[in-house]
C-alpha cells in the first residue's frame, strides 16, 4: 500500500515531528511504501506551505496517487485555531473536498479541543475520514457527542513513556550500540526496509504463479489412484 504521511518532520524540533517519524515507522514495519509531506524543509521527501485554505491544494496534488493518507492533524497544519467562523467554514470545506478523492484517509488528533468539533462544516468534514486517532478516552467521546463520529471509526491511543528525543535524535530505533539513530539515519533505515518490502512481496507473488514441481510422492500417489480406477491396482 502506497500511503502519504502528512505533519511536522525532522529536523523541526519538538515532539510533534518525533510522533510523526513513529507513525512512519510503523507504516513502513506493516509493508507500506511511505512518502511525507511537511510543511517544513527536512528530511521528508515533499516539503509545501500547509497553511490554511491555501494549504489545501498542495496537499491535494501532493495526494494523487496514493491508497492511504494519515494526516497528523495540529494547530496551523492546514485548520488554523481561533479562526473567525467564515476562515473555518473556508478551510474545513475545502479540505473536506480534498480528502473525499483520496482513498482511506487517517486522521490523527494529539487535542480535539484545539478545533469546533460541532457544526454542519465540521461533521461535513469528520465523514470524510475513514479512521480516527486520539489521546484520550474524553477527546473519543467528544468526536462522538459532539461531531457524530461512529464510534467504530475511533481509536484511542495514549502517548507512551518513552523519553523525548532530543534534537538530532529519534526514539525507537537504535544502532547496535544502543544509541538514538539520527533522523537521516531513520530516513535512511525507512528506504532500505520499504524496499525490502517491495522485494519480498514480488517474490512471494513470483513464488504463488510458478507451478510448484510434483514431489515423488504425489507422483506414486496419483499412480496408485489412477490403477484403481482402472481396477488394477
Amino acid at each position: 500500500m502506497r500511503t502519504l504521511v502528512v505533519g511536522d518532520y525532522p529536523p523541526a524540533p519538538g515532539q510533534s515531528a518525533t510522533e510523526t517519524v513513529q507513525v512512519v515507522r510503523e507504516l513502513v514495519e506493516a509493508g507500506d511504501d511511505v512518502q511525507v509531506l511537511s510543511p517544513q524543509r527536512g528530511a521528508a521527501h515533499h516539503t509545501a506551505p500547509l497553511r490554511g485554505a491555501l494549504g489545501v491544494a498542495p496537499l491535494a496534488l501532493r495526494s494523487r496517487g496514493f491508497d492511504h493518507l494519515v494526516i497528523r492533524l495540529r494547530p496551523g497544519l492546514i485548520l488554523r485555531a481561533n479562526t473567525t467562523r467564515p476562515q473555518w467554514l473556508a478551510e474545513t470545506t475545502l479540505l473536506t473536498l480534498a480528502l473525499r478523492r483520496c482513498r482511506r484517509v487517517t486522521l490523527v488528533i494529539d487535542d480535539v479541543r484545539w478545533f469546533p468539533i460541532g457544526g454542519r462544516a465540521s461533521r461535513q468534514l469528520w465523514g470524510a475520514v475513514d479512521h480516527f486517532v486520539v489521546r484520550s478516552e474524553g477527546d473519543a467521546a467528544k468526536l462522538q457527542s459532539e461531531g457524530g463520529v461512529p464510534g467504530d471509526r475511533i481509536t484511542v491511543r495514549v502517548r507512551g513513556g518513552r523519553r523525548a528525543a532530543s534534537d538530532g535524535e529519534c526514539g525507537g530505533w537504535s544502532r547496535d550500540s544502543n544509541e538514538p539513530m539520527t533522523y537521516v539515519e531513520v530516513m535512511d533505515e525507512i528506504r532500505r526496509r520499504a524496499a525490502t518490502s517491495r522485494v519480498l512481496a514480488e517474490a512471494a507473488a513470483s513464488t504463488e504463479e510458478t507451478p510448484r514441481e510434483p514431489s515423488l510422492a504425489m507422483v506414486a500417489a496419483a499412480r496408485q489412484a489412477v490403477r484403481k480406477v482402472l481396477g488394477r491396482a
